[in-house]
């Protein structure tokens, strides 16, 4: 009888297990807190490049209207975004420094590379992709080529943290506007960053056509569009 005496404890202990939330990342809470703002700063961003004067003109009133939104916000959300990526957080160290590029200056671009780079250690993908755009002098390199490879399989670690916003992404056809922003799922992030490295060779000295041929492969494979054309050329 006495070995029973601790069985509704044990029932619960399990209850508890099986009811458990989800483990988070480091930095996740303040991630999540400022992810609100983020998304509204890409909406006004989307509108600002879609809705613009019939002589294309950009929409003043947008305009001033997403300026006004970041002097209410930019500085609660850069503390966020810093206090997360200071814990190692990896899509908070892609948003800041997204966040940093708008500033235009050149100190806050070499911390928006830095931290892109961080990011990409991590195995974020939406970093690697950016970084083609923003650092070029820290792409192609053995570091970040090796980094490319060993990103995580799909559905990665950090799957719940998408969509994430991506300016121009090359699989789409140039539409002429700077300003376009699309919001990407992993799947499109991976199938736009290995279009971009359609002319890098996974590894120095590769021979065969699969491994020369390995990142437009496998933009392919994540359904790149503009990739088929690409491939159709090759010998």
């Amino acid at each position: 009888m006495p070995r029973f005496l601790h069985l509704p404890l044990c029932l619960a202990l399990l209850s508890s297990a099986a009811v458990a939330a989800p483990s988070y990342l480091p930095g996740e809470a303040e991630y999540r807190e400022a992810a609100p703002q983020l998304d509204e700063i890409d909406r006004r961003m989307m509108a600002l490049a879609n809705q613009r004067e019939p002589n294309g003109a950009m929409n003043q009133a947008l305009r001033q209207a997403l300026l006004d939104y970041l002097q209410a916000h930019v500085a609660d959300i850069h503390t966020l975004l810093e206090t997360a990526s200071a814990a190692g957080n990896p899509a908070a160290e892609y948003r800041l420094a997204r966040l940093l590029e708008m500033a235009n200056d050149p100190a806050s671009h070499a911390r928006a590379c830095t931290l892109l780079q961080s990011s990409l250690a991590r195995g974020f993908t939406p970093a690697a992709l950016q970084m083609r755009d923003s650092c070029p002098e820290a792409i192609d390199t053995p570091t970040y080529i090796a980094q490319v490879k060993a990103l995580p399989a799909i559905p990665t670690p950090y799957a719940r943290y998408y969509p994430q916003p991506s300016n121009l992404p090359p699989c789409l056809p140039p539409s002429g506007n700077l300003l376009d922003l699309q919001s990407l799922d992993e799947p499109a992030f991976r199938a736009n960053l290995y279009y971009s490295m359609r002319e890098v060779l996974v590894d120095a000295g590769a021979q065969t056509r699969q491994a020369r041929l390995a990142y437009p492969l496998q933009a392919q494979a994540y359904g790149c569009p503009r990739i088929e054309g690409w491939l159709a050329r090759q010998k």
